[in-house]
């Protein structure tokens, strides 16, 4: 029997992406034809640059339920991603020596309106959604202009069980060029969504971030990191108002290592379900080379936020989700230290506490389980954030050891008062940049509505899947089901058994090559013939797992371009 209506918020920058006229057109899918239905993907808030300062981590100077509504401010571009911090395919090569640190832009920096850089992209959204319920159902999706509380209605989909689909804003009635905005999707079947961000012409990396259910809005949501103007980004803040009655939301601005904001709005009287939206490049009461967090709260109503990264001098763009309940645990599933061509992880660590200092310690772990490296006890003042860079922690705080080089694996950040949140991003030199949520808890059960695998790296991304264990045993089961974009299992990869057991805090990879899921062209997810575009997993575990994917793409004259996004809980 189906369930009564569902609901997603899609804070989607989806639509908030900027719509260009010339560009209303369908996206070009993976194998570069028009995407059909599926291909949509979702868009969060750009994630931070990785601000990679050579002496401190990288942006700071050292010194839900399937079934609820899930609403996203528009603006996050959804880049291919392809692994997980560390590359999550199993057939990676062996990790390449290479330092890869991010020249910082100058509070003066310019940037053409013409160029080639991501600042300068006009993205447009789409939305791929999923659904891991056994039946079918019919998804409603409504957009909302920026500040609007009133929707636009575009035409039901039909949801067929364990497929994905997706939709593009670039030719849907009712939203012109310019667009900016959210979005709310709503079924009788349980439904996760995740936004994506195109760019139509050239080569550019596709910002992804999850869409929200209802029980995921707060009263106050955390943004690890924003920056203007430095590490050559600049950031992008959506915040939407979940709640159907008008809400006023307050949003502070810190500096890194300050407790009183730098600057701070309140827009009164947010419409339910409406985005507003705050540009760095456009707010002059943030200054130029402006590194910080954000704290957002609300006079009542719930709300959720995303936040995307484009780059001023390079075609970087990613995104990633505000937080409003961390942990004084979070787990990462990605870590490199100068590993896979040189990867560098940078985590941005912020403190929920707007009062109180807290002290956090971060263990480093290998592929195999072993410790390789520790960052000591660190302060965060109250609101603040730090940034860490794993290849250099020793630069951050005495009696730290650094991750050596050529090491990937995965993480985990304890604090030892006040509850934090974490943003991980992974950066290479050439316009490599990806950006990913930490979690404090996993699930049994987690989904991932978008995944492809293109028969080669230069014609659409493949993605790969890193699966961390945070339970307090051994998972001796972890299977990871592929489906295509008729709801058809594929494959199931069992990454851990009772033979081949994966130990606490370790991760394993997993990808449709190495799943045995791919089609008969060798492609994954990807239209071919009679074959429909669309491709997701769902993960099922005898312990709690944190899943992140992470898509990737060859351009020629350009090189690897990457995103990487957060698994959804499945209840």
């Amino acid at each position: 029997m189906k369930q009564n209506l569902l609901k997603i918020m899609l804070v989607l920058v989806l639509v908030i992406g900027v719509v260009s006229t010339a560009l209303a057109q369908e996206p070009v899918e993976e194998n570069g034809s028009a995407p059909k239905e599926e291909a949509t993907e979702s868009v969060q808030p750009v994630a931070p640059a990785v601000e990679e300062s050579v002496a401190a981590p990288v942006e700071e100077s050292v010194a839900a339920p399937v079934e609820e509504s899930v609403a996203a401010p528009v603006e996050g571009a959804v880049s291919g991603t392809d692994e997980v911090a560390d590359p999550l395919e199993e057939n990676a090569a062996e990790p390449i020596e290479e330092v890869t640190n991010a020249e910082e832009v100058s509070a003066a920096s310019v940037v053409d309106a013409t160029s080639d850089f991501a600042v300068d992209q006009p993205f447009v959204s789409s939305i791929t959604f999923y659904t891991p319920s056994d039946t079918g159902g019919t998804l409603n999706i409504n957009l909302y202009a920026k500040e609007s509380g009133t929707a636009i209605a575009l035409p039901a989909q039909t949801l067929a069980a364990h497929a994905a689909g997706s939709i593009f804003m670039g030719t849907q009635t009712g939203v012109a060029s310019g667009f900016l905005g959210s979005a709310v999707l709503s079924s009788d079947v349980p439904v996760l969504a995740t936004a994506v961000q195109l760019v139509q012409s050239g080569s550019y990396p596709r910002p992804l971030y999850t869409g929200f259910t209802t029980s995921d809005g707060a009263t106050n949501v955390f943004i690890a990191t924003y920056l203007k103007q430095v590490f050559n980004s600049s950031s992008q803040l959506a915040i939407q108002n979940i709640d159907t009655t008008p809400t006023d939301i307050t949003v502070k601005f810190y500096e890194l290592g300050k407790t009183t904001p730098k600057w701070e709005d309140t827009k009164k009287a947010v419409p339910g379900q409406a985005m507003v939206y705050y540009d760095a490049q456009a707010i002059s009461n943030i200054p130029a080379a402006f590194n910080g967090s954000v704290s957002i709260s609300t006079s009542g109503g719930k709300v959720v936020a995303t936040v995307q990264e484009n780059g001023l001098n390079n075609r970087e763009a990613y995104a990633f989700e505000g937080v409003s309940n961390g942990g004084k645990t979070v787990y990462m599933p990605s870590m490199t230290c100068k590993a896979y061509s040189g990867q560098i992880s940078y985590y941005a660590i912020q403190n929920m506490d707007l009062t109180q200092a807290t002290k956090v310690t971060v263990a480093f772990y290998g592929i195999d389980g072993k410790s390789v490296g520790s960052l000591a006890a660190t302060e965060i003042v109250a609101g603040g954030k730090i940034s860490v860079n794993p290849c250099e922690v020793s630069k951050l705080t005495a009696g730290s050891t650094d991750v050596a080089a050529n090491t990937a694996g995965s993480a985990v950040i304890t604090s030892d008062t006040t509850n934090i949140i974490a943003i991980g991003k992974v950066k290479k030199t050439g316009g490599f940049a990806t950006a990913f949520l930490g979690q404090s808890s996993g699930s049994l059960k987690v989904a991932a509505p978008y995944i492809r695998w293109a028969k080669d790296t230069t014609s659409e991304a493949r993605m790969n899947i890193a699966i961390m264990n945070v339970g307090t045993a051994a998972a001796n089961s972890i299977k990871v089901k592929y489906y295509d974009g008729s709801g058809t299992l594929k494959a199931t990869h069992e990454v851990a058994t009772s033979a081949k057991p994966l130990d606490k805090l370790i991760k394993v990879n997993s990808n449709a090559d190495t799943a045995s899921a791919l089609q008969t062209d060798k492609t994954f997810g990807i239209s071919s013939g009679t074959i429909k575009t669309g491709g997701s997993v769902e993960i099922e575990s005898d312990q709690p797992i944190v899943v992140v994917v992470r898509g990737q793409r060859d351009f020629a004259g350009v090189g690897t371009l990457a995103e990487d996004y957060n698994a959804q809980p499945v209840q």
